[in-house]
């Protein structure tokens, strides 16, 4: 998911241009779709937030902002699928 938000260089451009951002939605579709069941959730969460932990110790608080991004991205999505939005 991260990787499709990537420039050619495997570079982060922040904040993310809208292209790279309806990218990355894709990408999200195609491997966690809406409603995934609660093991495929709690590992993505579980992943996000260990890589999250990672980036900080290595003082890439860029990746952080990334990361956090595609939770929100995440969460919205979630909350508009229940919502039946």
């Amino acid at each position: 998911i991260l990787a499709s938000g990537a420039d050619e260089n495997g570079e982060f451009a922040l904040p993310l241009e809208d292209d790279k951002a309806a990218a990355m939605l894709t990408a999200m579709d195609k491997e966690l779709p809406v409603g995934a069941d609660e093991d495929a959730t709690e590992g993505v969460l579980g992943h996000a937030y260990g890589y999250m932990k990672k980036a900080s110790d290595d003082n890439l608080e860029g990746m952080v902002v990334l990361i956090q991004g595609v939770l929100q991205m995440w969460a919205a999505r979630e909350v508009r699928a229940a919502s039946g939005d």
